[in-house]
């Protein structure tokens, strides 16, 4: 694979685990939510 597509792919992985981790993060906080209402 060319240099400039690794890096691309590479990108994504990341963004992909972050807004995984943000996700399940908001999925946390609103059964939280739920739960003291």
């Amino acid at each position: 694979m060319p240099p400039k597509l690794t890096n691309r792919l590479e990108e994504l992985a990341l963004e992909n685990l972050r807004l995984r981790a943000e996700l399940a993060y908001l999925k946390k906080w609103q059964e939280y939510r739920q739960k003291i209402i």
